[in-house]
């Protein structure tokens, strides 16, 4: 169990595992925020997305980064880490539409949507990153070395290069 969970878990300041009487881990949410920024989006979904026509629906999206940008957790998050790898230098947590295995995100219109929000959240960060001082910050952040299939087949790489080729540079 990765304790950066405890980033995305709202309510939750303390996390503590058990096993056979003895703890495994220990986690503090002050403690953890120390070692990590926590950039946000949380925003009400498209009327035309909502599951039911009369009850809002909202997206929460966090990107978690270190200063150094240095990151070896390379799950999305979907509150918990998911199989899917997004390799990006910070950890991403999204309220996807997920499985019934909790490891895969499903293809659908409003995941389609976070992940262009999320993408406009990384661009967002980045700006913000370096609107202080002149840093390859912000180009490091929208580098993907890698694709995953299931992130490809959405259209997250294709909105990536596209805001990449709107920035003024």
């Amino acid at each position: 169990m990765r304790k950066e969970i405890l980033l995305f878990l709202n309510h939750l300041k303390n996390l503590v595992v058990v096993v056979d009487d003895n703890i495994v881990l220990e986690v503090n949410k002050d403690v953890l925020l120390l070692e990590w920024n926590i950039y946000s989006k949380n925003e009400q979904l498209p009327k035309e997305l909502w599951d039911k026509d009369n009850e809002a629906e909202y997206y929460d999206l966090k990107l978690a980064l270190r200063d150094s940008l240095e990151n070896d957790i390379k799950e999305l998050f979907a509150y918990f880490p998911t199989k899917i790898d997004i390799n990006l230098p910070f950890i991403v947590h999204g309220t996807f539409e997920l499985n019934s295995s909790r490891n895969d995100i499903n293809d659908s219109p409003k995941n389609r949507y976070i992940l262009k929000e999320l993408v406009a959240l990384i661009i967002s960060t980045a700006k913000e990153l370096t609107k202080e001082e002149v840093s390859y910050k912000a180009i490091e952040m929208l580098a993907y070395t890698t694709k995953n299939t299931i992130l490809d087949s959405l259209g997250f790489y294709d909105a990536i290069d596209e805001a990449i080729s709107d920035l003024k540079v």
